[in-house]
């Protein structure tokens, strides 16, 4: 189901994908399913998170096939007086969409935070699409494997929530989704498959 046509996977993949230094190799794409890997090449302190808490368009399953990251999901909470976080309404402009719209204040706690490592017995995990959720890099050079599943959003936004320091300013856009070369997709490439050839002979982090 992978294609190996670099030109299709250049067309339909990205650098700086959501957030800077996470690159998206598109390697299979249809209505039903995508499937895509992340890489992310540094770890710790310099991304406490990849991306704001957020929900999906579709749902999805994610492994960790190099590296090491954490899963964290969350929940809103109407029973605290405060907020501490900014909801902003997503459409995406790869899609058309014309990006984020300020929505309210709101409060989110945290219902789980796990960690999974390639070649651990939590390698793996499911999201579904209305789940608020983000991740961490915990180890450098991470690569995720993921499949994505059918939109069940259709033409409604979704969601994305900023820590109320923000001042009610959403995410930059600025230097993201830029369209990933052919020399950096055939190099991608070549490390989704040594990875992937590592995790299925048993080799792990």
């Amino acid at each position: 189901m992978l294609t190996d046509d670099l030109d299709t996977i250049a067309a339909n993949s990205f650098r700086n994908f959501h957030a800077k230094g996470l690159d998206y190799l598109c390697l299979h794409r249809s209505p039903e399913l995508t499937i895509k890997a992340y890489f992310y090449d540094v770890a710790g302190a310099l991304t406490p998170e990849v991306v704001n808490p957020h929900d999906h368009r579709y749902p999805f399953s994610t492994h960790v096939l190099a590296g090491a990251s954490e899963h964290l999901r969350y929940y809103i909470s109407n029973h605290t007086p405060e907020a501490n976080y900014e909801c902003f309404h997503w459409r995406t402009p790869l899609l058309g969409g014309d990006g984020f719209q300020y929505l309210y204040p709101i409060w989110l706690a945290m219902s789980s935070h796990q960690r999974h490592r390639a070649g651990g017995k939590y390698a793996s995990y499911w999201c579904d699409a209305e789940e608020i959720h983000t991740i961490r890099i915990t180890q450098p050079d991470t690569i995720l494997l993921l499949y994505q599943h059918e939109d069940v959003v259709g033409d409604n936004p979704t969601m994305t929530f900023v820590p109320v320091e923000s001042g009610k300013e959403p995410p930059a856009l600025a230097g993201l989704y830029d369209r990933m070369p052919l020399s950096v997709a055939e190099s991608r490439l070549k490390q989704f498959r040594a990875a992937l050839a590592k995790a299925s002979t048993g080799g792990g982090e």
